[in-house]
């Protein structure tokens, strides 16, 4: 079933030039979840579709190096993600 769901990306993200395009989209895919339950608890499969899911735990880096998010590392390998509201 396809269905159509919007994600916001901040201006300050955005318009950030540290940042790839992909983790742009991914910063709006964790605000997405992050809107809906209040945190963003998932793991590397769920936030990158590539066959090795490598690329999440880039883009991921980049938005915490750059302080857009704080990320808690859980024991069963999915994380929790939270926004830095201070930073968007």
């Amino acid at each position: 079933m396809n269905y159509f769901r919007e994600i916001t990306i901040p201006d300050s993200v955005l318009d950030d030039n540290r940042l790839s395009a992909s983790t742009k989209i991914l910063f709006g895919k964790i605000a997405y979840i992050i809107s809906k339950e209040c945190f963003c608890y998932v793991g590397n499969q769920y936030l990158d579709s590539t066959k090795n899911h490598r690329n999440a735990n880039r883009y991921i880096a980049e938005l915490k190096n750059c302080g857009y998010i704080k990320v808690e590392q859980e024991k069963d390998k999915k994380k929790i993600i939270l926004i830095n509201k201070g930073k968007v």
